[in-house]
């Protein structure tokens, strides 16, 4: 190949025509010819380097040809290989190249390998501490991951925007305005999550190769997975009514999902709503409570107002509610009408009549019991003598002896009805009673006498004891004088 070399030595001339080199002036309408050696029109690179004595020299080159296959490049020849060493690179269509050899990029940049890889910072001038940067988002050696980083100091607004746009006339169709795409190099991915949101490192959320979305977890089993609090807030037209629906997590480790509301604006939402109603990971519902202790518990927020059930057609409703007035605090269901029920010692009414263990009540009555009671009035009413007279003179009480004969005879006590009475005709209640009241007071007059002979028993004894005591006095006194007589 032939090359062209133009040495600058103060004042040398190779092949140049109306310049002078070497001389603090500026001549108007110089210029350098170059050509070959038969005299035609140079093709070939020319080189401008030093003629310092070093091995590889530092070299500005010119292909100068048409539009095209014109360029400038900065670099350096490695005389040993006769290999020449890209720096930069400029063509005559203004495509430009950093460190590599051009292919299709109009603009071609690398990083020498360090710790930290930028490619390029932009900045402007009237914002100093604000700048965008790509660089390599790894340190890993052998590793590149390409990252564009916007950093916005000067005021609290975002750090980087990304905008598609179009014109009005191109505002129609099903294509998005600006898309993100992330694939495999010839194909849809698969396998991998498609994208990832994340702040320093800790991961927010997640999509999948499927289309799952996860917030909060980076498995999504389902089209929008979320770990943690979901709150999602309803406002009108002029913000003044917000309402709120969150799943949330409260402190003791349970998962619900709540529903609330506030008369507040959207701003305030977040510490005003309250919990309307909740339900519960077991499944317990919570209506004014976000603690429910039963399938169903309400905490009524106004007085006598917590459940009403109600149709369109109809004008009764029940309610089920507490109260607190005069009458106490109670329970209180309204079914209609006069038919009120109240706890806790209320007055409570019925209207209508009551069956119970059948389906009809007889004409005239409020309340039938199945079998043979029908009562309007209870009231137990003696017809005999009420039997204080068991503890009158001259009652004539049976023997025990007598009791155990009639109880071995019939089964049973005396004037009390069998079992098969009972069954056959029931009982009438006072009748009933005063016979057991009877049998009661026979078995305290038993208890009195059986009393009596005991203390009798326990003075016998007694007297017993003391005649026992005297004899044996009277025994040892008698061997003593046998003992005596027999000495003398």
């Amino acid at each position: 190949m032939l090359r062209k070399f133009i040495f600058f030595t103060g004042l040398a001339l190779a092949g140049i025509s109306n310049t002078v080199f070497g001389q603090a002036e500026h001549i108007k309408g110089a210029k350098v010819e170059i050509f070959k050696e038969d005299g035609s029109n140079n093709g070939d690179a020319v080189f401008f380097h030093r003629t310092d004595n070093v091995t590889d020299y530092a070299n500005l080159r010119l292909n100068m040809g048409n539009e095209v296959t014109s360029k400038f490049e900065i670099g350096y020849y490695h005389w040993d290989d006769d290999l020449w060493y890209q720096n930069f690179y400029l063509d005559g269509t203004g495509n430009a190249k950093f460190k590599g050899s051009l292919s299709s990029n109009s603009l071609f940049l690398q990083t020498p390998a360090s710790s930290s890889e930028t490619l390029a910072t932009f900045k402007v001038s009237d914002a100093p501490t604000d700048y965008l940067k790509i660089a390599n988002s790894t340190s890993t050696q052998n590793q590149f991951i390409p990252m564009i980083y916007g950093y916005h100091d000067s005021d609290p607004r975002a750090g980087l925007y990304l905008i598609g746009a179009t014109s009005s006339a191109r505002d129609s169709g099903n294509e998005p305005i600006m898309a993100f795409d992330s694939r495999l190099a010839k194909g849809p991915s698969v396998n991998r999550p498609l994208f990832a949101w994340e702040s320093y490192g800790q991961r927010r959320m997640t999509m999948l190769a499927n289309g799952n979305l996860g917030i909060g977890t980076s498995l999504p089993t389902s089209k929008l997975s979320l770990k943690g609090t979901l709150s999602i807030g309803i406002s009108d037209a002029t913000d003044k009514q917000w309402g709120e629906f969150m799943m949330t997590k409260v402190n003791h480790g349970e998962n619900y999902a709540s529903l609330g509301f506030d008369t507040g604006t959207q701003s305030d939402a977040q510490n005003n709503v309250k919990e309307a109603l909740v339900i519960k990971r077991k499944g317990n519902i919570g209506i004014g409570t976000n603690t429910p202790s039963a399938p169903l518990e309400i905490n009524q927020r106004e007085r006598d107002k917590a459940l009403v059930i109600s149709e369109p057609d109809n004008s009764v409703s029940i309610q089920l509610h507490l109260a607190k007035n005069g009458w106490g605090e109670y329970g209180f269901l309204a079914l209609g009408g006069d038919t009120k029920l109240r706890g806790n010692g209320g007055v409570s009414s019925f209207d209508g009549t009551m069956a119970i263990g059948q389906t009809t009540v007889p004409t005239g009555y409020k309340l039938a019991i199945a079998g043979k009671t029908i009562a309007e009035e209870v009231k137990v009413q003696v017809k005999e003598e009420w039997p204080d007279y068991v503890f009158k003179t001259g009652y004539d009480l049976p023997t025990l002896s007598e009791v155990e004969r009639h109880i071995e005879k019939t089964g049973h006590l005396r004037d009390i009805p069998n079992a098969g009475q009972v069954k056959d005709n029931g009982l009438l209640l006072g009748e009933i009673n005063a016979k057991l009241l009877r049998k009661i007071e026979e078995l305290t007059l038993y208890a009195i006498e059986q009393e009596k002979k005991l203390d009798s028993l326990s003075n016998e004894n007694k007297r017993i004891k003391d005649l026992e005591l005297r004899l044996s006095r009277q025994e040892e006194m008698i061997k003593q004088l046998l003992e005596a007589s027999k000495i003398n």
